[in-house]
C-alpha cells in the first residue's frame, strides 16, 4: 500500500461520520457543504463538473441546479463508501487500495490534477465543522493522507511517460506473435465479440443483434454484420497497438476523437473495462502459455491509458461540462446578430464554406457539384439565398435553447438527426459544418471572435452533432435488426389470420387514406372516393396483397444481409418516385401500418405491449428512411441538373 492508517485513526473517523449520517438529510446538507467549499478553495475545479469559473459557490442557481445536486449526492456516496470499507480487515482493505487506484485513474480522465486532492481534504474537513462542530482533523487528514497516496498512485500508472514506455514493447510483442496465427483477425474477432456480449449483454444491441441472442448461437456466428464488426475492431486494436509510442500526441487526438464518437453510438465509460477484459480472454485464448501475466498486466496498463484518453473525449462533448462554455457561444452570436445584414452575409459564408469543404453537400441541396461556391450564378440563385437564410436561423434558435435543462434541446436534434437521414446527409460530414461557422464568425466578428470563443463553439457543436448522430443511428437498418425476434414473433402472428394479407393489406390502406386523401389518386381513385366504397374493388385488393408481400421481403432481410435490405429499400423507393409518390406520404403508410398492427393482435388477444410497439417503430423507420433518402436524392439531382443547364 502506499501508505498505511492507524487503527485508532480510522475509528475516529467512522465514529464522527457516523454523527454525520444522524443529520436530516445528510447526503444533501453534507454534498452541499462539500462543494461549495471546494469551489471556494479551488475555482479551477468549477469547470471539472460543468460550472463556469465565474459562477458564485453561493449563487442560489447553483444550489438549485439538478447537475450540483447530483454530483453532491455522488461524492457524498462516496466518501460514505470509503468509510464503511476502512477497518474491515485485510480483504477489505485490498479492496479498497483496488478502489482508490481505479478512482485515481478516472480522475486523470476528468481532467483532475494531482494537487487538486488536498482541496478535498479541506473542503471535507471545512463541511464536517459545519455539520457536526468539532471533527478530529489530525485522524481525518491521516485517513485523507491515505487515500490520496493510493489515488495519486493509480493517476501516475495513466501517465503516458510511466505506462506507455514501460509496456509498450511488451504490447507490441505480443500482438506480433497474434499476428502469426492463421485468419488471427477473424477468429480473434469472434472470440473477443463472444467475451464482450457475455460480459455486458447490453453491448448487443448497439451493435444490432437482440439482447437475448447467445454470443455462441450458429446465427449469430453467421451473421455477416457479425463478422464485419469482429474484423473490423480487431484492426481497430491493432492500428492502436502499432502507434504505441514516446509521441502520443496523435493516438491521444484519435483515441478522444473516438471517445466522442461512441457518445452517438451509445457507448457509455462503464463500457470500457469490459473491452479490456475481453481482449485479456482473446489474447490468452489465441496465445495459450506465450501470453504471460507480465504481458497481460502490460496490456491492462496500456488499455487504461487509452480508456482514459477516450473517456476525456466523451466527457467533452458531455452537456453538463460544455454548458460551462455556453455563455461565451451566446455572447458571441449576440455580436453577430448586431450586425447589419447578418442573416443574409452570415448566411452566405457559411453556405459557401461548408460548400468549399464538402462538395458532396451540394447535391443534397439540389446544385451540381461542379458549382463554384463563390460564383455570381450561386450568389444569385433565391433557393440559394433561402436556404443560407433559413440554415442561419435555425443555429440562432438552437444557441437560444442552450440552457442548463437540455432534454428539450436534445429530443429535438435527435429528431433532426432523423430527417437529415432522409435528406441523404452522413455524419461525417457534420464536422464541415463546425469548421464552417467558425470560418463565419470569424470573417464576421474580426478581433471580436477570440480563441476562446473558438473553442467554446467547438465544444459545443460536438455535442450537438452528438445527438444529432444518435437521432441518425435510430434509423440504421443493422441497428434495427436488434428488433427482429419481436417483429418476427408479432408477424409469425399476423399470418396465422385467414386472407391475412387481403385482410390486413385493406386495413393499411384504410388508415392510409384516412390520413392522407392526397394519396387517392396514386391508386386509381378520386380524392374524393370514400373507402367504404372501394373496399371490395380489386386494384385495391392488389395493392392490399403487394403491400403486405414487400413488408414480409423486408423482415425476411432484416438482420441477414444489411446491405441487400438496404438496396431493397432503395429499389422501392425509385419505384415509388415513378408512380408520383412523394416522400412525404411514406410516413402516413409507417403509421398505417402500425396502426394495422395494432387492430389486428389486438382482435388477435395477443395485443402489441409498448416494447413491441417501440421496436416496430424502430424498423419501419429505418426502412422508410432508406426509401425517403433515395426519393429525395432523386429529386435533388433532378434539381441540380436545371441549373447546370
Amino acid at each position: 500500500m502506499a501508505k498505511t492508517v492507524s487503527a485508532d485513526k480510522v475509528e475516529i473517523v467512522i465514529s464522527d461520520w457516523e454523527r454525520v449520517k444522524k443529520v436530516d438529510d445528510y447526503e444533501s446538507v453534507a454534498g452541499r457543504l462539500l462543494f461549495q467549499n471546494l469551489f471556494e478553495k479551488c475555482p479551477e475545479a468549477k469547470p471539472l463538473f460543468g460550472f463556469p469559473m465565474t459562477m458564485d459557490p453561493k449563487n442560489p442557481a447553483l444550489l438549485t441546479s439538478p447537475r450540483f445536486a447530483k454530483h453532491a449526492d455522488f461524492l457524498v456516496g462516496m466518501v460514505d463508501k470509503t468509510v464503511g470499507m476502512l477497518g474491515s480487515g485485510l480483504n477489505q482493505e485490498l479492496e479498497l487500495t483496488d478502489m482508490l487506484h481505479e478512482l485515481g485513474r478516472k480522475h486523470v480522465a476528468y481532467g483532475v490534477k494531482p494537487e487538486f486532492f488536498c482541496f478535498m481534504t479541506e473542503s471535507l474537513l471545512a463541511m464536517l465543522i459545519e455539520v457536526i462542530g468539532n471533527p478530529d482533523d489530525i485522524a481525518w487528514q491521516d485517513v485523507f493522507d491515505f487515500l490520496i497516496a493510493n489515488m495519486e498512485a493509480g493517476h501516475r500508472r495513466i501517465n503516458k511517460d510511466v505506462s506507455a514506455k514501460k509496456d509498450k514493447i511488451k504490447c507490441i510483442t505480443v500482438w506480433s506473435k497474434l499476428r502469426t496465427v492463421k485468419k488471427y483477425k477473424e477468429e480473434g474477432g469472434v472470440i473477443l465479440f463472444q467475451h464482450l456480449f457475455e460480459a455486458c449483454p447490453q453491448i448487443k444491441v448497439l451493435f444490432g443483434f437482440p439482447i437475448d441472442v447467445d454470443p455462441r448461437s450458429e446465427e449469430l456466428l453467421k451473421s455477416k454484420r457479425f463478422s464485419f464488426h469482429a474484423s473490423f475492431l480487431m484492426e481497430m486494436v491493432e492500428k492502436t497497438v502499432q502507434m504505441l509510442g514516446d509521441d502520443n500526441e496523435t493516438l491521444t487526438n484519435n483515441l478522444t476523437e473516438l471517445g466522442q464518437k461512441h457518445v452517438s453510438f451509445g457507448v457509455t465509460p462503464q463500457y470500457f473495462p469490459y473491452m479490456t477484459d475481453a481482449l485479456v480472454v482473446m489474447l490468452k485464448e489465441m496465445l495459450g502459455s506465450d501470453f504471460t501475466d507480465d504481458d497481460k498486466e502490460a496490456f491492462e496498463n496500456v488499455m487504461a491509458v487509452l480508456i482514459a484518453d477516450m473517456v476525456r473525449g466523451q466527457r467533452s462533448i458531455d452537456k453538463g461540462l460544455a454548458a460551462a462554455k455556453k455563455f461565451l457561444v451566446v455572447e458571441s452570436w449576440l455580436k453577430l446578430t448586431k450586425l447589419p445584414n447578418y442573416h443574409e452575409k452570415g448566411g452566405i459564408l457559411l453556405f459557401q464554406n461548408v460548400f468549399d469543404k464538402c462538395p458532396e453537400s451540394k447535391l443534397l441541396f439540389g446544385f451540381p457539384e461542379t458549382i463554384d461556391p463563390f460564383s455570381d450564378k450561386l450568389l444569385q440563385n433565391k433557393r440559394f439565398l433561402s436556404h443560407s437564410q433559413f440554415l442561419l436561423n435555425m443555429i440562432g434558435k438552437t444557441v437560444a435553447m442552450l440552457g442548463e435543462n437540455n432534454e428539450e434541446l436534445t429530443k429535438d436534434l435527435v429528431e433532426l438527426g432523423k430527417k437529415h437521414v432522409t435528406y441523404g446527409v452522413k455524419s461525417e460530414y457534420f464536422p464541415f459544418m463546425t469548421r464552417s461557422i467558425i470560418i463565419m464568425m470569424k470573417e464576421m466578428l474580426g478581433a471580436e471572435f477570440t480563441p476562446s470563443d473558438q473553442q467554446a463553439w467547438e465544444d459545443i457543436m460536438s455535442v450537438l452533432i452528438a445527438d444529432m448522430v444518435k437521432g441518425q443511428r435510430t434509423l440504421d437498418i443493422g441497428l434495427a435488426a436488434a428488433n427482429k425476434n419481436i417483429t418476427n414473433k408479432n408477424w409469425s402472428q399476423i399470418s396465422e389470420i385467414e386472407d391475412y394479407d387481403e385482410v390486413c393489406g385493406l386495413l393499411v390502406f384504410e388508415k392510409l387514406f384516412a390520413q392522407c386523401p392526397e394519396a387517392l389518386p396514386l391508386f386509381g381513385f378520386s380524392p374524393s372516393t370514400k373507402v367504404d366504397e372501394i373496399k371490395d374493388s380489386k386494384r385495391l385488393l392488389v395493392h392490399a396483397s403487394f403491400i403486405i408481400e414487400m413488408i414480409e421481403k423486408a423482415l425476411s432481410m432484416l438482420g441477414r444481409d444489411d446491405k441487400e435490405l438496404e438496396k431493397f429499400m432503395e429499389d422501392l423507393g425509385r419505384r415509388h418516385i415513378l408512380y408520383e409518390v412523394k416522400p412525404e406520404y411514406m410516413v402516413f403508410m409507417q403509421s398505417s401500418i402500425l396502426h394495422m398492427l395494432k387492430t389486428q393482435l389486438e382482435e388477435n388477444k395477443t395485443p402489441l405491449s409498448s416494447e413491441d410497439e417501440a421496436a416496430w417503430h424502430s424498423v419501419l423507420s429505418s426502412l422508410v428512411a432508406n426509401m425517403t433518402r433515395v426519393q429525395r436524392e432523386i429529386e435533388m439531382k433532378k434539381l441540380a441538373q436545371t441549373m447546370a443547364v
